[in-house]
């Protein structure tokens, strides 16, 4: 009997050994599974996440990005275009148990967006309206070089439409286009005319190298004109004062007249004016 007792014993200490080897190994195998699982998810996400393009907005919005990482590692990041762009969803997934990237990239079309600049979304322009130098083309044929606004009707050689007419044919982006108001008002041409007299009157033998600074000196007395006429665009119109000073001397140094005017297109003295200063024009 005792025998036998010591025989159960050392048998059960035996299996009690062993159910608790087994147990270890289920925590162990348990354990060891959870913290792959774990580094799985946070591999998958990590992989999501790096893989997240930014989105870019055409047409003044801003970039909208969408990041979302987590379990699967799933990432998009969104685009908008302004006027028909296309958005690209990029994605990268992640083997849940491995932490290693197997998904592929996915791109599909954007629809067209317009709004104010806000996050991932573009703004849409505005078509513009082409300059029609059509409007004024011949309109100036009975119209004098110096004549004064009238009738709601500009002055100069565009007499023969008013100042809206004249913004619709003139281009704003052209060396004279910026000042439409004082194309019509015929400003810039009446100061360079009594200035170009007022110095060759003075200095009848000088060279036009000599003359010209001084004509523009001369013209840029006046502070608005100063301010508005660029030396690219005075230097349009005093040419034609050079070409009249040379040509129709005799004509034009008394003054503005029917005469001075003939002269001057005989000589071609004025057409070149806007072609120089990309304005149409209306001879």
């Amino acid at each position: 009997m005792s025998t036998a007792t010591h025989s159960l014993s050392r048998h059960g200490s035996a299996l009690l050994v062993l159910l608790t080897c087994v147990s270890c190994v289920d925590t162990a195998s348990k354990s060891n599974d959870d913290t792959q699982s774990a580094a799985g998810e946070s591999g998958a996400g990590t992989a999501g996440a790096g893989a997240a393009a930014a989105g870019t907005a055409a047409g003044g919005g801003a970039a909208g990005t969408v990041a979302t990482a987590g379990t699967g590692g799933t990432a998009t990041a969104g685009a908008a275009a302004g006027s028909g762009g296309m958005g690209v969803v990029a994605g990268m997934s992640a083997d849940d148990d491995a932490g290693v990237p197997t998904g592929g990239m996915m791109a599909q079309a954007g629809a067209p967006a317009a709004g104010s600049g806000e996050a991932g979304i573009g703004a849409a322009g505005a078509p513009s309206t082409a300059p029609d130098p059509s409007l004024v083309t011949g309109t100036g044929a009975s119209c004098s070089s110096y004549g004064a606004p009238a009738n709601g009707k500009c002055g100069g050689y565009f007499c023969g439409v008013d100042q809206a007419t004249l913004e619709k044919a003139v281009d704003p982006t052209a060396i004279c286009g910026g000042a439409v108001d004082l194309l019509c008002s015929n400003a810039t041409i009446t100061a360079v005319g009594n200035c170009a007299r007022q110095v060759k009157s003075q200095m009848p033998l000088a060279s036009n190298d000599v003359l010209s600074p001084m004509v523009q000196d001369c013209v840029y007395q006046d502070a608005m004109l100063k301010m508005r006429v660029t030396p690219e665009c005075l230097a349009c119109t005093i040419t034609a004062a050079e070409c009249a000073g040379d040509m129709c001397l005799a004509q034009c140094l008394a003054g503005d007249s029917a005469g001075c005017d003939s002269c001057r297109k005989t000589n071609n003295c004025d057409q070149p004016v806007f072609a120089c200063g990309g304005i149409p024009s209306p001879l």
